[in-house]
Protein backbone atom coordinates (compact mmCIF):
# COMPACT_ATOMS: atom_id res chain seq x y z
CA UNK A 1 0.00 0.00 0.00
CA UNK A 2 2.62 2.04 0.93
CA UNK A 3 5.05 1.86 -2.07
CA UNK A 4 1.70 2.15 -4.51
CA UNK A 5 1.07 5.63 -2.80
CA UNK A 6 4.32 6.89 -2.32
CA UNK A 7 5.40 5.92 -6.36
CA UNK A 8 1.94 8.11 -7.49
CA UNK A 9 2.25 10.80 -5.24
CA UNK A 10 6.10 11.26 -6.16
CA UNK A 11 5.07 11.71 -9.50
CA UNK A 12 6.47 7.93 -10.05
CA UNK A 13 4.17 6.76 -12.79
CA UNK A 14 3.03 6.32 -16.17
CA UNK A 15 0.66 8.92 -16.62
CA UNK A 16 1.39 10.84 -19.61
CA UNK A 17 1.63 14.07 -17.54
CA UNK A 18 4.94 12.75 -16.30
CA UNK A 19 6.37 10.62 -18.93
CA UNK A 20 6.09 13.35 -21.74
CA UNK A 21 8.08 15.66 -19.69
CA UNK A 22 11.52 14.25 -20.45
CA UNK A 23 10.98 13.63 -24.23
CA UNK A 24 13.02 15.84 -26.33
CA UNK A 25 11.59 18.08 -27.28
CA UNK A 26 9.78 18.87 -24.19
CA UNK A 27 5.85 18.50 -24.58
CA UNK A 28 3.65 21.50 -23.18
CA UNK A 29 1.71 20.13 -20.14
CA UNK A 30 -1.57 21.09 -22.28
CA UNK A 31 -0.46 18.65 -24.92
CA UNK A 32 0.41 15.93 -22.86
CA UNK A 33 -3.14 14.40 -23.30
CA UNK A 34 -4.64 11.34 -21.86
CA UNK A 35 -4.31 8.50 -24.59
CA UNK A 36 -7.69 7.05 -23.38
CA UNK A 37 -9.81 9.98 -23.90
CA UNK A 38 -7.84 12.20 -25.81
CA UNK A 39 -9.28 15.55 -23.94
CA UNK A 40 -7.35 16.71 -21.59
CA UNK A 41 -3.96 16.43 -19.74
CA UNK A 42 -3.60 13.21 -18.39
CA UNK A 43 -2.63 14.19 -14.96
CA UNK A 44 -3.31 12.60 -11.50
CA UNK A 45 -6.88 14.60 -11.09
CA UNK A 46 -7.46 13.73 -14.60
CA UNK A 47 -6.59 9.63 -13.73
CA UNK A 48 -8.33 9.47 -11.22
CA UNK A 49 -11.37 11.84 -11.26
CA UNK A 50 -12.05 12.89 -14.66
CA UNK A 51 -10.88 10.66 -17.27
CA UNK A 52 -14.35 9.99 -19.26
CA UNK A 53 -12.91 6.70 -21.00
CA UNK A 54 -15.48 4.24 -20.26
CA UNK A 55 -12.60 1.42 -18.87
CA UNK A 56 -12.82 3.21 -15.93
CA UNK A 57 -16.44 3.43 -14.99
CA UNK A 58 -16.56 0.56 -12.83
CA UNK A 59 -14.10 1.18 -11.08
CA UNK A 60 -14.23 4.85 -10.48
CA UNK A 61 -18.20 4.02 -9.23
CA UNK A 62 -16.85 1.75 -6.72
CA UNK A 63 -14.50 3.84 -4.89
CA UNK A 64 -16.41 6.96 -4.82
CA UNK A 65 -18.93 5.03 -3.78
CA UNK A 66 -16.94 3.49 -1.06
CA UNK A 67 -15.43 6.84 0.04
CA UNK A 68 -18.78 9.07 -0.30
CA UNK A 69 -20.08 6.40 2.67
CA UNK A 70 -16.87 6.88 4.56
CA UNK A 71 -16.55 10.33 3.94
CA UNK A 72 -19.01 12.95 4.83
CA UNK A 73 -19.50 15.99 1.99
CA UNK A 74 -16.69 14.10 -0.07
CA UNK A 75 -18.68 14.50 -2.93
CA UNK A 76 -19.75 18.47 -2.51
CA UNK A 77 -15.68 18.67 -2.81
CA UNK A 78 -13.81 20.01 -6.30
CA UNK A 79 -11.87 17.40 -8.15
CA UNK A 80 -8.74 19.40 -7.04
CA UNK A 81 -10.09 19.16 -3.49
CA UNK A 82 -10.92 15.87 -3.52
CA UNK A 83 -7.42 15.10 -5.00
CA UNK A 84 -5.79 16.80 -2.04
CA UNK A 85 -8.03 14.93 0.54
CA UNK A 86 -6.92 12.21 -0.86
CA UNK A 87 -3.46 12.08 -1.63
CA UNK A 88 -3.17 13.92 2.49
CA UNK A 89 -4.81 10.82 3.48
CA UNK A 90 -4.23 9.70 7.19
CA UNK A 91 -7.32 7.54 7.88
CA UNK A 92 -6.40 3.83 7.42
CA UNK A 93 -9.28 2.83 5.75
CA UNK A 94 -9.53 5.50 3.27
CA UNK A 95 -5.71 4.93 2.38
CA UNK A 96 -6.11 1.28 1.96
CA UNK A 97 -8.97 2.34 -0.19
CA UNK A 98 -7.20 4.96 -2.34
CA UNK A 99 -4.05 2.33 -2.86
CA UNK A 100 -6.05 -0.31 -3.96
CA UNK A 101 -8.20 1.89 -6.49
CA UNK A 102 -4.51 3.16 -8.16
CA UNK A 103 -3.30 -0.16 -8.56
CA UNK A 104 -6.41 -1.30 -9.89
CA UNK A 105 -6.40 1.84 -12.41
CA UNK A 106 -3.31 1.22 -13.13
CA UNK A 107 -3.60 -2.33 -14.44
CA UNK A 108 -6.83 -0.87 -16.32
CA UNK A 109 -4.57 1.84 -18.07
CA UNK A 110 -1.70 -0.64 -18.91
CA UNK A 111 -4.01 -3.34 -20.30
CA UNK A 112 -5.98 -0.31 -22.70
CA UNK A 113 -2.88 1.67 -23.82
CA UNK A 114 -0.99 -0.63 -24.64
CA UNK A 115 -3.58 -2.08 -27.62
Amino acid sequence: MRKTLATFRLGNHKLAVETLRYVAPKVPYEDRLCPLCRREAESEAHFLLKCNSTVYTEARRDFIGKVTTSVRNFDALSDNDKVFYLMTQENEHIYKLLADYIARMTKIRADNVAR
